[in-house]
């Protein structure tokens, strides 16, 4: 087990945020409404929103843990039972207006099985539930900030005279919180990497479907 998740991860950490960028734009219902260079930009300002966001937190707050941080800010964490149900694994959630939920016990034995397969020269330390929590936290900054780059309407779907339809991009959130939870824990890999670990951590086939998924869809943009 340990030599598969060390293989998988190795795989995952090799794409590039190109690679990821179009790979989770491709998710998003509007995609096809998006050039691959308009994909591309607003995964770069996505990037530079949540990294800017984690370091004016940083320098705010100073050396805290990110569940210190979600006290600070008013945030509630709660812990709920382990296991969701659901054909797809939840790992943590955010509910409006200021609930945080994370299932520590797939964090735990997320960070078992990183230490097993040895993959702290290609993720650093940072403890999966910390990684968790600050992806969560940024979905609660996002929530009491409507002028946030995420919560934008960018795109144009059709303009008549001097009205027009616009829509926000619902995988721009993602991105940012990606960004940003990467940026707050120092995780050294993307956390597009560490997600399907935590997905073989409790569904090894589920994440070796995931692994292979995202390897085709890139090889596909390749050719």
């Amino acid at each position: 087990m340990a030599g598969q998740v060390r293989a998988l991860a190795e795989e995952l950490c090799a794409l590039t945020e190109e690679d990821w960028a179009l790979y989770v734009f491709d998710g998003d219902p509007l995609s096809g409404k998006l050039t691959r260079e308009q994909k591309l930009d607003f995964a770069a300002k996505a990037a530079a929103c949540g990294q800017k966001m984690a370091e004016k937190l940083a320098r705010d707050q100073g050396a805290l843990s990110v569940e210190e941080r979600i006290a600070a800010l008013g945030g509630k964490l709660v812990l709920p039972p382990e296991g969701n149900g659901g054909p797809m694994p939840l790992f943590a959630s955010f509910t409006e207006p200021d609930q945080i939920a994370v299932y520590s016990g797939n964090a735990r034995a997320t960070d078992r099985l990183r230490q097993e397969a040895g993959l702290e020269d290609l993720m650093g330390p940072a403890p999966t539930r910390e990684v968790l929590l600050a992806h969560e936290l940024f979905h609660l900054l996002e929530y009491r900030d409507p002028g946030i780059f995420t919560r934008q309407k960018h795109l144009l779907l059709w303009k008549l005279g001097r009205w027009e339809n616009r829509s926000s991009l619902f995988c721009l959130s993602e991105m940012t919180a990606m960004a940003f939870a990467q940026a707050l824990t120092g995780l050294a890999c993307s956390v597009y990497v560490l997600d399907v670990v935590m997905l073989y951590a409790g569904n090894p086939q589920l994440a070796l479907e995931k692994r292979q998924a995202i390897l085709d869809f890139v090889r596909r943009k390749a050719e």
